[in-house]
């Protein structure tokens, strides 16, 4: 196994470690209304996709897991879903900037939107949004 491969699997189950609470609500580090600043995956290498039925807790959905890391070192997992269109959407990004454990923060798109106006700290469990878990999500 490759280093990329190895730091890869590090972070996919550092991520899932996080997200096994997810169907727990906590209260959010900080709101932005706004939406708070994602990270490029364009400028960012793939290391990893895994499709997961364990991410949230209690839901028995495909969850699309993918690792990334940027050139400057970052290292971001993103969390989506196939829509009934078909189409991915992205709901949930893990942030490791350091490239050491825990994560720094989770973003979050409560709403759907597009917008991740909600950032969790390291400890914090981050919020399901309902749309996840919903009738809007493909069942394949």
């Amino acid at each position: 196994m490759t280093i990329d491969k190895r730091v890869a699997a590090f972070f996919s189950s550092l991520a899932l470690a996080s997200s096994l609470g997810f169907a727990k609500m906590a209260k959010a580090e900080e709101i932005n209304p706004n939406g708070w600043p994602i990270p490029s995956i364009a400028g960012a290498t793939l290391l990893e996709t895994k499709t997961r039925r364990d991410i949230i807790e209690g839901v028995n959905i495909p969850v699309i897991q993918r690792v990334y890391r940027t050139a400057q070192g970052t290292y971001f997992n993103t969390l989506s879903i196939t829509t009934k269109n078909g189409q991915e959407k992205i709901w949930a990004y893990y942030v490791d900037i350091d490239g050491k454990p825990p994560m720094e923060y989770g973003l979050v798109d409560i709403e759907g939107d597009g917008k991740f106006t909600h950032k969790y700290g390291t400890n914090e469990r981050m919020t399901n949004p309902a749309y996840v878990s919903t009738e809007q999500i493909s069942k394949k």
